[in-house]
């Protein structure tokens, strides 16, 4: 195996879910990380191959270099699916959603109460005021998130995602509802966790990922990704080694070449200390 470039998506498959307890053992919530030591020893073995490591996630940059503030300068970073690729505090790529397919996506959401709405812009994500749940959940996401009272109130941004979070057991209900109104302007993908994405169609992981390929002269061939959503089956297609977690959907494990450990066993670690 002649790895270069080594691909991750992070929620689901490169972090861990550590539980969190009050003083009565009770759970109150999950904290996202990963086994640092194992993963320097590893990102010590790729580098010195000459190799690259990359980020490639449907959350917002400013999240995804938080967990690695040591490495910021040397980590390339995927966000938003593939919407915008930046490497050490510099823009390669961007696509944005069109202003006049902003305003129609919104005037069909704003039809259906049930959707919690999340406008993701290049300079911040944004949501409505009111619903301090969602914007608590989603600042976990998207670290530099505003409130708006409508999104029609958005300027100077340009939108690069939405993300919907759905009620449970309503993801197929909605993909289908939505792909039929708004199919024809945007790209729905279901990410999992209760979130359907609206992306440019045509851009993704794996887009970018080729992206990255061509600017650093690597093939498919030196390419291994890991993943667990229907976000991510573009990027294992593209992928010589596409590694789908234990913990993934059936769908993503068909377009799989292997499965790893769960997110939660450290399954990326794991693979790649075996095979760098």
């Amino acid at each position: 195996m002649d790895i270069k470039l080594v691909v991750v998506d992070m929620d689901g498959t490169f972090l861990r879910q550590d539980p969190i307890v009050n003083e009565d053992g009770e759970l109150i919530g999950v904290n996202q990380d990963y086994d640092r030591e194992l993963f320097d020893e590893v990102f010590a073995k790729l580098k010195a191959n000459d190799g690259k490591f990359v980020v490639a996630s449907g959350n917002q940059y400013y999240q995804l270099k938080s967990f690695f503030p040591d490495l910021d300068d040397q980590i390339t970073y995927v966000s938003e699916n593939g919407a915008l690729i930046m490497e050490n505090h510099e823009e390669l790529f961007s696509v944005k959603i069109e202003d006049t397919v902003v305003k129609e996506i919104i005037d069909v959401v704003e039809e259906y109460p049930e959707i919690l709405t999340e406008v993701c812009g290049k300079k911040a994500a944004y949501v409505k005021t009111g619903n301090n749940r969602f914007r608590d959940l989603m600042k976990l996401f998207y670290h530099s998130l505003e409130e708006v009272n409508d999104f029609y109130e958005i300027k100077d941004d340009e939108i690069l995602k939405f993300a919907l979070l759905v009620p449970e057991g309503k993801i197929k209900e909605y993909y289908e509802i939505l792909s039929e109104r708004i199919g024809h302007l945007i790209e729905l993908i279901d990410s999992g966790h209760g979130c359907i994405d609206l992306i440019v169609p045509g851009f993704n992981k794996g887009t970018a990922v080729d992206f990255l390929c061509n600017r650093w002269g690597f093939s498919r061939d030196n390419v291994i990704a890991f993943g667990d959503g229907g976000n991510d089956i573009e990027m294992l297609q593209y992928a010589k080694y596409g590694i789908a977690m234990e913990n993934a959907s059936d769908r993503v494990k068909a377009v799989a070449n292997d499965v790893c450990e769960s997110n939660n066993e450290q399954g990326v670690l794991k693979t790649l200390k075996r095979v760098l």
